[in-house]
């Protein structure tokens, strides 16, 4: 593969590289939540095994957390907070401000992201469209700062401040006991089971996007490791790394050999951390023990972040993969329609508003079902973008941005 190629960047294109690797996260995406059966909380304990039918779902069950669960939402972010600075960088050599538009953009991203949160209760866009806001105010720090920024939260200070509010100095807690969040799984469970779309929204609307905010910032929360991840990805974008990549190999070869380093010390410490812990018994997540271990499931997730998008890249330079990886790209630039949809279709097949099948099929079934899904998905992306400039949503919040209907064939 020719790697001048890869790398000639103009001014205003899209850089394929980044579309592609946003492809494949949303695959990685769309299959955990197949598999989950858009849930979007746990299950009440009387439906613990409802995605469990023979041996095999567990066998699926057990490859998607360690190789998918909590790692694709990850690259998911550090795009975010990629694009972030691409839209400032474009925006400044034309002689634009863009934090305005910015903020204005992240507010009807907040709107997208609540309706389709009424649908689904695990969106992240609202999630992102908050968080977007201090990515503004972080974007005049150097990188100094932002490495730093980064570190204090890569090292769980501020789980630790939320822990120690609650227990220290009287904060009330994010979650609930496990006797009332058991109780509300299962009214939430038997409504997405047997209800209404009204009764839906109804339930999301407020209870869904309390509880998600909840879990976020809370003692458990991935709102800090999300951010982490968009500083990350704003100090790629300075460094131009996704317009050079190819110019890194030597540099993303020792990331991969940190990374794995990383993933087994974070391994060994989770040993030593829950070594001892009574099997079956509920856990009381409020202790410290919990405090050290989400923090060191947070360095394993961003490990092996860092291994798959660097593996990614590294194989997109060769020429069958380049092939294969390089057709993505048409997914990940209609990432923000193929991502709402995924919700609506996946909603619609498994809740009771629709077709009602939750817990009807076992994981490795629904594994089967992610898989036509992306594929159609895929296919459709690939005929929409051949007669049309953006996704239908992409181009929604494009033409809201701008206040000004954008042209879309």
């Amino acid at each position: 593969m020719n790697k001048t190629l890869l790398n000639s960047v103009s001014v205003g294109e899209r850089i394929s590289v980044i579309d592609a690797l946003r492809g494949f996260a949303l695959l990685g995406i769309v299959l955990v939540h197949v598999v989950e059966q858009y849930l979007g909380a746990a299950p009440p304990e009387s439906k613990q095994m409802f995605s469990i039918h023979h041996p095999v779902d567990i066998g699926v069950e057990v490859f998607l957390g360690i190789f998918f669960r909590g790692k694709f939402f990850t690259i998911f972010s550090l795009l975010f907070g990629l694009s972030f600075f691409i839209q400032m960088d474009r925006g400044s050599k034309k002689g634009v401000d863009f934090k305005g538009r910015f903020i204005w953009r992240l507010v009807i991203l907040f709107v997208i992201g609540y309706v389709h949160g009424l649908f689904y209760r695990g969106d992240i866009l609202t999630v992102y469209a908050i968080l977007g806001i201090f990515l503004v105010l972080f974007y005049a720090l150097n990188d100094k700062m932002l490495l730093i920024a980064a570190f204090i939260l890569v090292a769980g200070i501020p789980r630790v401040l939320v822990f120690v509010g609650q227990n220290y100095w009287g904060l009330p807690p994010a979650e609930l006991g496990h006797k009332q969040e058991n109780q509300k799984n299962a009214e939430y469970f038997e409504i997405i089971s047997s209800g209404s779309l009204v009764e839906v929204f109804e339930v999301n609307a407020v209870s869904g996007f309390n509880s998600k905010m909840g879990f976020q910032f809370g003692m458990m929360g991935r709102g800090y490791q999300t951010f982490v991840l968009f500083l990350i990805g704003l100090l790629l974008g300075r460094m131009r790394f996704f317009e050079h990549f190819t110019t890194y190999n030597k540099l993303m070869k020792r990331v991969l050999i940190y990374a794995l380093i990383v993933m087994l010390v974070s391994i060994v410490g989770l040993v030593i951390t829950f070594i001892g812990m009574e099997a079956g018994k509920q856990p009381d997540f409020n202790t410290w023990r919990f405090v050290i271990g989400f923090t060191l499931i947070d360095w394993l997730n961003l490990a092996m972040t860092a291994t798959i998008i660097t593996g990614f890249l590294l194989l997109y330079q060769k020429g069958f993969w380049h092939r294969m990886l390089s057709s993505l790209a048409p997914y990940g630039q209609t990432a923000l329609t193929n991502y709402f949809m995924q919700s609506i279709i996946g909603t619609f097949f498994l809740y009771g508003f629709g077709l009602g099948f939750l817990g009807y099929f076992g994981s490795s079934v629904m594994f089967l079902l992610g898989l036509v899904l992306f594929f159609g998905q895929l296919w459709v992306s690939r005929y929409w973008l051949k007669h049309f400039k953006y996704g239908p949503l992409e181009w929604l919040w494009r033409s809201a941005t701008y206040l000004k209907w954008q042209a879309l064939r």
